[in-house]
């Protein structure tokens, strides 16, 4: 169960990049600081919101694969470490929930406190490119991709309170973004949208309840 919930950060990341070649190198748009990243992004846990595969003007909304979404819909994410030779992405088990104390668009999950673990996903820090990098891993029991592949921070768009959050105009996203070139389709774009998890319940010994606002 660790490696099949492990892979699913792969699929959802880089999913298809197993036929492509030739990573393309690209800076993000935004230039970061280390200190900036790690202060927003240390220990928050997240819901991979949005994934989406882009070749030329044709773009795949890659949550469409049912499989993918099962996993995402029970996989949240937490990065530690942030930024020396420990750093990695752990994965924490839960379930979107239902909660009349906060409407639509707000969205509700329970997540299993006991079961956080870490994945074999590397986090660094890119000097050249000003950015976070999160490295692919490698797994015996299913590589679906060469290790070694990487996705970039593209934006941060957190706020510091929940109250911020839950009245913001545009909503709370961390995008990460990942190039590679097909032998003949050309480039081809990965982006993979992140929320933010709002606890709002800590009292129970197993499980915590979390929001998104929008």
């Amino acid at each position: 169960m660790k490696n099949l919930f492990y892979w699913f950060f792969v699929i959802v990341l880089f999913v298809g990049m197993g036929s492509c070649t030739n990573d393309v190198e690209k800076i993000a748009v935004t230039k970061f600081s280390k200190d900036e990243v790690a202060n927003k992004l240390y220990r928050r846990k997240f819901y991979v919101d949005q994934a989406f595969k882009t070749q030329g003007d044709q773009t795949v909304d890659l949550m469409k694969d049912s499989i993918v979404n099962i996993f995402r819909n029970a996989v949240y994410i937490e990065f530690f470490n942030l930024f020396n030779d420990q750093s990695t992405v752990y994965w924490c088990n839960g379930n979107p929930s239902m909660d009349s104390n906060f409407p639509p668009p707000a969205r509700t999950f329970v997540i299993n406190r006991k079961i956080e673990l870490p994945t074999a996903m590397k986090v660094t820090w890119d000097d050249g490119k000003s950015t976070m990098a999160i490295e692919s891993g490698d797994s015996q029991y299913f590589p679906i991709l060469s290790p070694g592949k990487k996705a970039y921070l593209e934006s941060i768009n957190l706020y510091n309170t929940e109250e911020e959050a839950k009245n913001a105009a545009i909503p709370e996203s961390v995008v990460f973004k990942a190039y590679d070139t097909h032998s003949t389709l050309g480039e081809v774009t990965y982006t993979v949208v992140l929320k933010r998890l709002w606890l709002y319940d800590g009292n129970d010994l197993s499980h915590w309840k979390y929001v998104i606002y929008k």
